[in-house]
């Protein structure tokens, strides 16, 4: 269990919240154990969801859907194209995952003279992780992060949240 919560808090810690359904700003980036078989492994349980949000100035709106719910829900469609089941008894894997979005963030932008300077651009992210559910040792991990796209229908905002997923799932 202490692995576990390692492997999250590492996840975290390296997370960098940098969420039309234009998605040529989502940028994902998946690591797999090279020590096991992600086929071997066949069934799974719901671990740790958490959301974050840093807005200070209190810029966010949420939406009008429960995005928590709708994250979950598209990780297991992707778990279920990938042959996966949810086993709450004897899993072979549990899936956590964390979303969050930074309406604060600054990135450093540069003028048509050449002279940086920084500008607000909210950010969202998405991180999974699958662990061994017989040793906690951290499996996979996936994280997508693109620009929060604030001014979007509850409609696009859920086909950049499939994008991302089915994006971050394609080499499970």
């Amino acid at each position: 269990m202490k692995k576990v919560l390692l492997a999250v808090a590492f996840v975290l810690a390296t997370l960098s919240f940098n969420g039309c359904t234009e998605t040529s700003d989502i940028k994902v980036k998946s690591e797999k154990s090279s020590k096991v078989d992600l086929k071997g492994y066949k069934s799974y349980e719901w671990f740790i969801a958490a959301q974050l949000l840093v807005d200070e100035d209190n810029k966010y709106k949420a939406r009008g859907y429960d995005v928590d719910m709708y994250v979950q829900k598209a990780i297991t469609k992707q778990l279920a194209e990938k042959g996966k089941v949810e086993d709450q008894t004897n899993p072979d894997f549990l899936v956590s995952y964390v979303s969050g979005v930074d309406m604060d963030r600054a990135k450093e932008k540069v003028d048509e003279d050449g002279k940086a300077y920084l500008e607000t651009i909210p950010e969202a992210a998405i991180a999974v992780l699958v662990i061994d559910s017989h040793n906690g040792q951290l499996i996979w991990a996936s994280v997508a992060e693109g620009e929060f796209q604030k001014d979007l229908s509850d409609e696009e905002s859920m086909k950049r949240i499939d994008y991302a997923i089915k994006k971050m799932f394609s080499d499970f």
